[in-house]
């Protein structure tokens, strides 16, 4: 797996500004090359991440012993958030994102590096990724829409992350 992150940093680094959005036969071009990629990771993986879902936490309340989590779950090429209430062991921080099991009562706290949310209003759900900080905040692109390929701003969360990321 670490060749295959190597590669793509690779990739990634040798393309101009770690943009968003570029031509039909750049993104053509660069679609080829990550797939093949995203292929050998695949391979890697199998089947782990068919049972995996992103939830994002609406609220809790504590009930019996145990935590109701209302969250939203995001699953595979669909943007749309499905909604469901899930018996945890720990309650869930409404501002965080998570990776969990399905039907599992735990999950695993993503760092702020992936923003997923309403933009630009007109689209249901985008997903945006960190790429850098820059002096105005930290910067985040997306792979969904080209009226809205990139997001910076203050998240401080993000920042504190990248903090004890590279702290030695």
């Amino acid at each position: 797996m670490a060749s295959i992150v190597s590669t793509t940093n690779k990739m990634r680094n040798d393309w101009g500004g770690h943009g968003g959005v570029v031509g039909q036969s750049e993104s053509e071009f660069r679609n080829q090359q990550l797939l093949a990629e995203v292929e050998k990771l695949r391979e890697t993986f199998s089947d782990t991440w068919v049972e995996i879902q992103l939830i994002h936490a609406l609220h809790t309340r504590a009930r019996r012993g145990v935590f109701e989590n209302e969250v939203a779950i995001l699953m595979g090429s669909n943007s749309e958030f499905l909604k469901e209430t899930r018996a945890m062991a720990t309650w869930l921080d409404v501002e965080r994102l998570y990776l969990s099991k399905k039907d599992s009562s735990r999950a695993l706290k993503l760092l702020p590096l992936v923003q997923v949310g309403p933009s630009p209003q007109s689209a249901k759900n985008a997903c945006y990724f960190f790429s850098r900080l820059e002096r105005d905040g930290a910067r985040f692109v997306s792979y969904h829409f080209t009226d809205r390929p990139e997001l910076t701003g203050e998240f401080a969360d993000t920042a504190e992350a990248i903090k004890l990321l590279t702290e030695d």
